[in-house]
């Protein structure tokens, strides 16, 4: 630890990285860095380069090492045709996607980098909390626990923020942004509260779970959950599909992610035997309203057929 210096900035994430990667070494550890970049401008190594006391360094020479590495270099830019996976690899992986069900979000994982769904949507592998993500995820909670409680035996705004903070301290966050995320939820749910406290309704399904109905899409098993199922009539033949979003309002624009996942509930529904009622429309109800505005905005979706068919 005594590598490097006590401080506390904007590179402590990088200085924390260099210096795990630093202590992986059981002997020997060989730090090089490019000298100029494509275009052939001079670049300088990482400050943390200068940081390691001279004591424990020692410069190579790298001429010799540099025409070695030239020999190696065809062999590194191969391109092979399988990725190198064992057979027991390619066994669990298998099995893992055997029975793999699909939802709006691994979709979408797939769709931005199929390898950031395979490390996230089959290995699982743990990420680190990210604020923005953790700020949607507790207010999502907050609010269905406060809308549940509503129809029980009522609640306050105080309850609403409460339930806000339970669930951020959940999230594993820093204490920086803990305090950060906090005060900003507060501020949103205090605002949401105001505008929407006379049209709180009980005729409402919350975080609505179509995974137990087993619904699939051309014998593809998918499932979701439905932030919010709002009935439009007295018979509940026919319902808004809501989906909170914590950010500021934007447009559903057709190809991007809010409006795929918006056409994946409509599917889901349409696909789901057990469902007795039809989809209205779809909406998009964003949480924090413009800069200098109060007001909360919903944008809706008249989903399509034609959309249906492209997702």
């Amino acid at each position: 630890p005594q590598l490097f210096k006590k401080t506390h900035d904007q590179n402590e994430d990088e200085r924390r990285l260099f210096f795990v990667a630093l202590t992986r070494a059981r002997k020997k550890i060989f730090l090089s860095y490019a000298t100029t970049d494509f275009s052939g401008k001079e670049k300088a190594p990482s400050q943390f380069w200068y940081e390691l006391p001279d004591q424990n360094v020692q410069q190579l020479e790298i001429s010799g090492i540099e025409a070695e590495l030239q020999k190696l270099l065809p062999v590194f830019m191969v391109v092979r045709e399988e990725p190198l996976l064992t057979t027991g690899e390619k066994n669990i992986l298998q099995e893992q996607v055997k029975n793999f069900i699909w939802s709006a979000s691994s979709l979408q994982n797939y769709l931005d980098c199929p390898r950031k769904f395979l490390y996230q949507n089959i290995f699982r592998i743990p990420r680190r909390p990210i604020p923005r993500i953790s700020l949607g995820v507790a207010l999502h909670s907050a609010l269905e626990k406060f809308l549940r409680n509503i129809r029980i035996k009522g609640s306050s705004v105080e309850d609403l923020l409460a339930e806000f903070e339970h669930s951020l301290r959940g999230q594993n966050l820093k204490t920086e942004d803990f305090k950060k995320l906090l005060t900003h939820g507060q501020e949103i749910l205090k605002n949401y509260y105001q505008q929407k406290k006379d049209s709180f309704s009980d005729d409402v399904l919350l975080e609505f779970n179509l995974r137990k109905f087993s619904p699939y899409i051309s014998d593809i098993p998918v499932t979701g959950k439905i932030d919010k199922v709002e009935f439009v009539d007295e018979k509940k033949e026919r319902a808004v599909l809501v989906d909170y979003k914590s950010g500021t309002p934007k447009k559903i624009k057709h190809g991007e992610r809010a409006w795929r996942q918006l056409v994946f509930y409509d599917l889901l529904v349409r696909n789901c035997a057990g469902v007795k009622w039809e989809v209205e429309h779809c909406a998009l109800e964003f949480l924090t309203p413009y800069s200098g505005k109060e007001k909360i905005d919903r944008n809706v979706l008249e989903v399509s057929e034609e959309d249906r068919q492209q997702v």
